[in-house]
């Protein structure tokens, strides 16, 4: 029986040691994602060789150069489907802030003072027979093309340099063109396609060591001139590329890669192929994101905004008491709109009811004036009756007296008009009686 056992555990172990074997082995499959800024075919000739290196230097550990788009490098990030990225300082910097990568090297190209640098820019170009282009402002309403949106060496650093000058690529260009790779934009200048363009240093450079430009075919817009960066710069200095772990990759094997690269020989088919000098210890990319913030690109596309959905949380209370505040203050503002509106209201209504009673005093006046009129009218009328003749009012006053009575009693009208308490009848009878 133990005989007969002892074959099993024996299987049993060994097939957990092939399965945790081929785990291993699995997990040292390691995938470099490379951004493509000149193609897929032109990414894999460049990078295969530091594939190629970093598997020569780890053993037991494969590398493979993966070729991503502008477009497909973020999901590749998302999904975990690299576990490196190679990538422009503007991708790396969205990637760290939307998926916490982190920098471990920074590649380093060719310098003749120091033998190589960190830094990069943007050429921006024309053709060199264009004689109506000498300058920055001469695009004004001119055709124009970069490499992409998301290219930063291939647009944003030269966009930068652009709003410095006063122009606005998008409002004051004849056209805007983004071709996809940094030869294209070459391509599209060399051919007339487009008045002017700019790509990243040192692809204008690259290209005419490959024999696909001649040196004298474009010239260099606002040129600018740096010990470190032989090229034709037209803008300011950025920190070159970096290659940046994802979060999941394993810490072993981050610091191998790290360590491969910083002891890469400059003169190894790697770093030849790659077209740099080798790797140097992570820089800072604080310079990148005041571009970006700059230009409002982004991470920072909303940079300087505050909006209601991003202050109430972070002041929950202090929201609450204002927007409780707020909503006094329209209420109150509700109310004495309202009470103004009122009183606007009756003020109308009073001033209607002081012309309606202006009116009415005129009328009033005119009446009386009427009657004043009518009463003398009369009075004069009876005055000249051969008949003598007298009248009194209501009171029993007298208001008229005319001549006739005047002859007649001998009491004056002057005496007798406004006497009452039938002072009339006395001149008839001697004394007061009805």
């Amino acid at each position: 029986m133990k005989g007969a056992r002892y074959p099993v555990s024996v299987f049993v172990l060994l097939l957990v040691f092939l399965l945790c074997r081929a785990e291993a082995v699995e997990e040292r499959n390691i995938r470099i994602g490379v951004l493509a800024r000149r193609g897929a075919a032109a990414c894999l000739q460049e990078w295969s060789a530091t594939a190629d290196y970093l598997a020569e230097r780890l053993p037991g550990i494969s590398f493979r150069i993966v070729p991503l788009g502008f477009k497909e490098i973020v999901p590749a990030v998302e999904e975990r489907q690299v576990d490196f990225v190679i990538a422009n300082p503007y991708v790396y910097v969205e990637l760290q802030n939307r998926f916490g990568i982190s920098r471990m090297v920074t590649l380093k190209r060719f310098s003749p003072k120091r033998g190589y640098t960190s830094l990069f820019g943007g050429s921006i170009f024309c053709r060199a027979d264009n004689k109506a282009i000498t300058s920055l402002d001469d695009l004004n309403g001119r055709s124009f093309a970069a490499v992409d949106e998301n290219s930063f060496g291939g647009w944003m650093v030269a966009w930068r340099e652009l709003l410095a000058a006063g122009l606005d690529p998008y409002r004051d260009f004849k056209s805007l063109i983004f071709s996809g790779t940094q030869d294209d934009v070459i391509v599209s200048v060399r051919d007339g396609k487009v008045d002017a363009g700019t790509v990243a240093t040192p692809i204008l450079e690259e290209m005419i060591a490959e024999g696909k430009i001649r040196p004298d075919t474009l010239k260099i817009l606002n040129r600018q001139e740096a010990d470190d960066v032989p090229y034709g710069l037209s803008t300011r200095l950025y920190p070159e590329w970096p290659l940046a772990r994802l979060k999941h990759t394993p810490d072993d094997i981050a610091e191998k890669v790290a360590i491969a690269l910083l002891d890469m020989p400059q003169q190894s088919p790697a770093a030849v192929s790659a077209g740099i000098k080798g790797w140097t210890v992570p820089f800072d990319y604080d310079q990148v994101q005041s571009c970006m913030q700059e230009l409002q690109v982004g991470i920072y596309k909303d940079y300087g905004k505050i909006s209601l959905a991003q202050l109430i949380p972070a002041y929950r209370w202090q929201s609450l008491f204002a927007l409780t505040v707020l909503v006094v203050l329209i209420g109150m503002l509700g109310y004495l709109l309202t009470l103004n509106r009122r009183l606007r209201t009756s003020e109308s209504n009073l001033m209607g009811e002081m012309q309606e009673r202006r009116r009415g005093i005129e009328k009033l006046a005119q009446a009386n004036e009427f009657l004043q009129q009518s009463r003398l009218e009369l009075a004069n009328i009876i005055d000249f009756l051969p008949d003598a003749t007298f009248a009194i009012d209501r009171e029993g006053k007298v208001i008229t007296w005319n001549r006739a009575m005047e002859e007649m009693t001998g009491v004056s009208k002057e005496a007798m008009i406004g006497e009452g308490d039938f002072a009339y009848s006395v001149p008839f009878y001697g004394k007061k009686q009805q």
